[in-house]
């Protein structure tokens, strides 16, 4: 019986590996925090500023940080955003690189997140980069 517990137990941590390493995952994500807000839904003017300095010195297509933050010769594959906030913080950096901004917006915020989340753990972003602009009281979760 012990050879069998034994076999059982091989077996059972073979498919919990093999699970693990089937799940997707980017090669890199990059987190970051909404722009100052006006009200609940729109950036306030020093804001969209912010938005603006980050495309052009971090996250843009010609900014001097690029290899930095993507590395050597990278290049964001993928936008996302959850709120207006995010989406107005993102904008100027996704449209540099000519990208759509995927955006989380249905359910409420915890939903949002969550889905986002698990958007990232999809085959549809394994190996990419991923630029995620949050709302500040969700990124850790």
């Amino acid at each position: 019986m012990p050879r069998l517990s034994l076999v059982i137990g091989m077996a059972a941590l073979a498919g919990v590996l093999c699970a693990e390493a089937a799940q997707a995952q980017p090669s890199r994500i990059i987190i970051s925090r909404h722009g100052e807000k006006k009200d609940s839904s729109k950036l306030c003017k020093v804001g969209k500023l912010r938005a603006q300095a980050l495309a052009a010195q971090y996250l843009g297509k010609n900014a001097p940080g690029n290899d930095t933050i993507f590395g050597k010769g990278g290049k964001p594959d993928a936008f996302f955003a959850v709120t207006e906030h995010t989406q107005e913080t993102a904008k100027p950096s996704a449209e540099s690189w000519g990208k759509e901004l995927t955006v989380f917006s249905k359910g409420g915020l915890d939903t949002e997140t969550k889905d986002a989340a698990a958007a990232l753990e999809s085959a549809a972003y394994n190996g990419k980069v991923v630029v995620v602009v949050w709302e500040h009281k969700h990124i850790a979760e």
